[in-house]
C-alpha cells in the first residue's frame, strides 16, 4: 500500500468517527434515548462527544495537511526521478558517443601504424652487387667463380632483406619499391655476332614476368647500362648473358658489376 492510500484510509476512518459521534448527539437531542436518563450526564456526554469531535476533526486537518505535504514531497520525488533518469538517458547517450570516438581513434591508430610502418619500409635502404672477372657463356651470370674465374657478391647496406644468391645469380626483392639496376663491365668481341646481355623478371604470381635486353656489343669497348625495376617482395630478377651463336674465341665480358638498389 502507497504512502497517498495510507492516508486516505485514515481520512476516511476519522470522517466514519466524526459521523458516528454526530449520529449519536442527533439521537440523543431527539430523545431516543430512555426517559430514565440522567439529564446532566446527557449533557456530559454531549459535551465529551463534541470534544472528541473537535478532536478529530483537528486530526483530520492534521492529517490532511500531512497528506498534502507528503504529496508534494511524492511529486517533487517524482520530478527528481525523472531527472536522474534524463540524466541517465543522456550519460547512456555520452557513453556511446565516446565509444565510438574511441572506436575511431583505434582506427585512426592503426592506419597511423600502417602509415608509419610503411614509411619506414620505404625509408629502407638496400644495395647489393654481384662480381665476376670474366663471363662467357650463355646463361644466367653467376658470382660465386664456377665458372673458373674470380666472383663475389658484396653488400653495401641491406635494411630490406634482400639477397642475391652468387651460385644462382638469382637476385631476391626484399621488400616493395622500385629499384635501380646497373651494370658495367669491358665487353670484348672479335665476332661478326653481338654479345647481349638480357634482364629477366620472375613476379611470385607470375603475371609479371619478363625478359628484356639490358646490354649489347659488338666490339671492345667499355659498357654499361641502367634502368628502373618495379618489384614486389619475394620477386627475383637475374642476368643472362648470350653469344647470339657466337664461335669466336673473344666474346664475353670482363669485370662486370651487377647491382641491385632500392634508394
Amino acid at each position: 500500500m502507497g504512502l497517498k492510500e495510507e492516508f486516505s484510509n485514515k481520512i476516511q476512518e476519522k470522517e466514519l468517527s466524526i459521523q458516528k459521534l454526530e449520529s449519536d448527539i442527533t439521537n440523543i437531542k431527539q430523545g431516543n434515548v430512555r426517559a430514565e436518563c440522567d439529564c446532566d450526564l446527557i449533557t456530559s456526554n454531549i459535551e465529551e462527544l463534541m470534544k472528541k469531535v473537535f478532536v478529530l476533526e483537528d486530526d483530520g486537518n492534521d492529517i490532511k495537511i500531512d497528506l498534502a505535504r507528503h504529496l508534494q514531497l511524492i511529486a517533487h520525488a517524482e520530478e527528481d526521478i525523472n531527472v536522474l533518469r534524463t540524466n541517465d538517458t543522456a550519460l547512456h547517450q555520452e557513453d556511446q558517443s565516446l565509444q565510438e570516438m574511441d572506436a575511431t581513434l583505434q582506427e585512426e591508430d592503426q592506419a597511423l601504424h600502417a602509415i608509419d610502418a610503411s614509411l619506414q619500409v620505404k625509408s629502407m635502404k638496400s644495395s647489393i652487387c654481384g662480381y665476376t672477372y670474366r663471363w662467357e657463356t650463355d646463361g644466367v651470370i653467376k658470382y660465386d667463380g664456377s665458372n673458373g674465374h674470380a666472383g663475389t657478391v658484396y653488400t653495401e647496406v641491406n635494411e630490406v632483406g634482400s639477397v642475391l644468391d652468387g651460385s644462382t645469380g638469382i637476385y631476391t626483392a626484399g621488400a616493395d619499391g622500385v629499384y635501380e639496376v646497373t651494370g658495367s663491365g669491358e665487353c670484348a668481341s672479335n665476332s661478326v655476332e653481338r654479345l647481349d646481355l638480357h634482364v629477366a623478371v620472375t613476379t611470385l604470381d607470375g603475371l609479371g614476368d619478363w625478359s628484356n635486353w639490358f646490354m649489347t656489343s659488338s666490339s671492345h669497348e667499355q659498357c654499361g647500362a641502367t634502368r628502373f625495376v618495379n618489384m614486389k617482395k619475394g620477386d627475383t630478377i637475374q642476368l643472362s648473358f648470350s653469344r647470339n651463336g657466337s664461335t669466336a674465341e673473344w666474346h664475353m665480358i670482363w669485370h662486370l658489376y651487377w647491382c641491385i638498389t632500392l634508394y
